[in-house]
């Protein structure tokens, strides 16, 4: 919880025509008449502190940690605002969270409900999903939740994967249905994998591999209530094990497995520029997505973006 500003106020008092000398602590001149005073200093009008952003002279300011004076209405237009309780966070200990998000110590401490994807306390709006998860507002605006936005990222998902990484990574000829599930029910079909690890707990998506009919299908099951950014990178990991799947990809290890579809969405989003979605990707750190991550990044440094390709389905 880092600071961002203390306060200073200072208070005006006059001198009467009998008080006895008052000396400036700054410039060390007598003063005769207004003085400004702040714990045991006095300083005289001329000597009150200056704004580093406006250049005025104050008598209530903040100051910034780097020790800059900074006066109250550019603290105000500096200052994060709560994303909770919508107030500037001018002085005190607050959380930065993800998507430039903050919450002031206030809210921290208030026993709010929390969203589960940013962890900002909830003070009002949001969505409330039937397993229990609370959803902020921020988060809320673009959240997917219907099956014909799924449709639209998938296809979304594809493309970029044709475009950004390579052609022959298609899945256009397999029969893929998106399902949009709460948490209870994408914990079942985790469970329904044939290789299973705590770290499995880090994903949004699951991919599963169906005979019907005597022909093969797929089914992806992503989590109810992601952002379209989350989502799009939770879409473009799961047509990797489509892609995987469809290749008959048995053999490769559950990191190896992850760590590929983990590096899609990574140079996807590295192509797109999202920060956040980067820094979730690289951040993991666990066993089996970061890990694998990691070392597919290595291998295509070492050896290039065929050699991984290559590597991801077991050859």
């Amino acid at each position: 919880m880092p600071v961002l500003f203390c306060a200073v106020v200072f208070f005006a008092t006059s001198l009467s025509a009998w008080a006895e000398e008052i000396i400036c602590n700054k410039c060390g001149r007598a003063i005769y008449g207004t003085y400004y005073k702040f714990g045991n200093k006095i300083v005289c009008p001329n000597d009150l502190p200056r704004c580093v952003v406006c250049g005025r002279t104050c008598t209530q300011y903040y100051t910034r940690n780097d020790g800059k004076i900074v006066c109250k209405k550019d603290a105000v237009a500096i200052a994060p605002v709560c994303s909770c309780c919508h107030n500037p966070i001018l002085v005190g200990k607050y959380m930065h969270l993800r998507d430039n998000l903050y919450s002031c110590i206030k809210c921290e401490k208030a026993g709010l409900p929390r969203c589960f994807l940013c962890n900002l306390p909830i003070s009002s709006g949001g969505l409330v999903f039937s397993d229990g998860r609370r959803l902020c507002a921020f988060h809320s605006a673009t959240a997917v939740n219907d099956q014909k936005s799924a449709q639209v990222y998938f296809r979304k998902a594809k493309s970029l994967i044709n475009q950004y990484i390579s052609p022959s990574i298609n899945i256009n000829d397999v029969v893929v249905t998106i399902y949009i599930v709460d948490q209870n029910v994408l914990a079942q079909k985790m469970r329904s994998g044939e290789e299973q690890d705590p770290s499995l707990k880090l994903t949004c998506g699951k991919t599963l591999e169906y005979h019907v009919g005597g022909k093969k299908i797929y089914r992806i099951y992503i989590l109810q209530g992601l952002p379209s950014e989350d989502f799009l990178t939770t879409m473009i990991h799961e047509c990797g094990h489509v892609w995987q799947l469809s290749h008959k990809v048995r053999r490769l290890g559950l990191r190896q497995q992850e760590g590929f579809c983990e590096w899609l969405s990574y140079k996807i989003n590295k192509q797109l520029r999202r920060q956040t979605q980067i820094s979730l990707l690289e951040n993991k750190n666990d066993s089996i997505y970061h890990a694998g991550l990691q070392e597919y990044l290595a291998l295509e440094k070492q050896k290039g973006k065929k050699e991984v390709l290559r590597s991801a389905l077991g050859y």
